[in-house]
């Protein structure tokens, strides 16, 4: 996948004005790692143009699912246009252009060459939007897990009312394909790495976790309401109770605790019973997915008037006596035989399990990675380092890293061409720089 151009067409979209002409990036040549950043002051506007790229795939994907747009878009709409390249097949490269402006939702346009002319295409097929979306931010710029929160919220609503509805229960609900990376998720993504890949990880590379011990799986369906669940959802329950020491059921509590520990007869049963390590991770997200059900609707209607008056709405903080699903008693080995409790990590063991380790699980081509300052937490020799190891892991896939960053050391790993500095009241906003960043020394960058 290649991000090709963003355009704002609306007034106005945070601290950004609407762009005098698009946005454009260079198409890079497939099995290449050659990642987008963004660099500037703070407040120069990176990370709302970040965030809107990510609000231009939500809105998309929300009118797709839905026939329609979010009510808070009604009245002050978002018009953008956004352009980017699948790798369909090997044979070709598809090109794809979601435009929303004034006079219409949102059209989708295809071409099968950069020579071709873009036609108009009104099949809603969902194979024409990148597979994956997955957004991360140090925690400076917190409202980036706004859009993300907001499709997970809709797809929430989904599952209720397949749950609800006899004639639906059976129904099979696709998960949504933007996934914020946040406590919850950074817990599912160190499970599945340190289960399947307990003896050969990145994330035991670059910390001093040596393995995984054991870990509970708590799941309520007594949270704000009660929470009715379909066969999809019910199906997955069972298969990880197989998996777990203890095998409980609903049968006698809307409360279950499944205790395992990560031997080799979890990770065989694992292996066999849900297959491949995205498949396991795209399971328990499902479950991970419904916390949003907690939410007390006031707070889900003050974050909708603060998205349609444009107001900044971050991802709440859920209680964990208040989640649907929720993992706790991590317990790990360290390689000096220490045992450790996920909270007794360091800010840089976190930030390096979100991000390396996403990149490590998601294999997935036509990937699209929104790393806002990935590298906030992380020593000098770990940001050295950093582009290289998103390097090892993804180059053959076919995925796009986009990263804002202050760090030098990240800008001299990536060519002038894909390296944008943004400049507060300049015009134009964004530009290159004028001289090779790659490879050139910190100093003179």
């Amino acid at each position: 996948m290649n991000l090709l151009s963003v355009n704002l067409l609306s007034e106005s979209f945070k601290s950004l004005e609407k762009f005098e002409s698009a946005l454009n990036f260079d198409e890079s040549p497939k099995d290449t790692f050659d990642p987008i950043c963004f660099v500037g002051l703070n407040g120069s506007g990176k990370s709302h143009l970040v965030e809107l790229i990510a609000e231009c795939f939500m809105l998309a994907e929300y009118f797709f699912r839905n026939k329609k747009m979010p009510s808070f878009d009604q009245s002050n709409p978002l018009l953008f246009e956004i352009e980017y390249s699948l790798d369909a097949s090997e044979s070709f490269t598809l090109y794809v252009k979601l435009k929303r402006d004034i006079k219409s939702r949102i059209k989708v346009y295809v071409r099968r060459s950069s020579e071709d002319e873009y036609v108009e295409d009104s099949s809603f097929n969902f194979n024409l939007f990148p597979k994956r979306i997955i957004g991360y931010s140090s925690g400076l710029n917190e409202t980036l897990s706004s859009p993300f929160l907001q499709i997970q919220n809709d797809f929430s609503g989904e599952l209720s009312k397949a749950a609800n509805n006899e004639s639906k229960y059976s129904d099979i609900i696709d998960n949504v394909r933007m996934l914020y990376l946040d406590h919850s998720t950074n817990l599912l993504l160190v499970l599945t790495n340190l289960i399947y890949n307990h003896s050969n990880s990145v994330i035991r590379e670059h910390t001093n976790l040596k393995r995984l011990l054991n870990f509970k799986i708590i799941i309520n369906k007594e949270i704000r309401v009660l929470v009715k669940l379909n066969s999809q959802l019910e199906g997955i329950i069972e298969d990880l109770s197989k998996c777990s020491i203890n095998n409980p059921s609903f049968d006698k509590t809307n409360v279950i605790e499944l205790e395992f520990i990560n031997d080799d007869n979890l990770r065989k049963a694992v292996g066999v019973i849900f297959g491949k390590p995205e498949l396991f991770f795209e399971a328990i997200s499902l479950l991970n997915n419904l916390n949003v059900l907690a939410l007390k609707p006031n707070y889900v209607k003050w974050m909708l008037d603060r998205r349609r008056s444009g107001k900044m709405a971050k991802s709440p903080d859920i209680q964990d006596d208040e989640k649907f699903f929720r993992i706790s008693d991590l317990l790990f080995e360290t390689e000096d035989g220490v045992k450790i409790e996920y909270e007794g990590l360091s800010d840089g063991e976190h930030q390096l399990l979100q991000t390396l380790g996403c990149l490590n699980l998601i294999e997935e081509p036509d990937t699209l990675f929104l790393f806002d300052e990935p590298d906030t937490h992380y020593n000098p020799e770990w940001r050295s380092k950093l582009l290289s190891e998103y390097s090892q892991i993804s180059k053959e896939r076919n995925q796009e890293v986009l990263i804002t960053t202050h760090s030098p050391f990240l800008v001299s790993s990536v060519r002038s061409r894909m390296v944008f500095h943004f400049e507060k009241g300049r015009k134009p906003l964004i530009d290159h720089p004028l001289f090779e960043t790659y490879g050139s020394p910190i100093n003179t960058i």
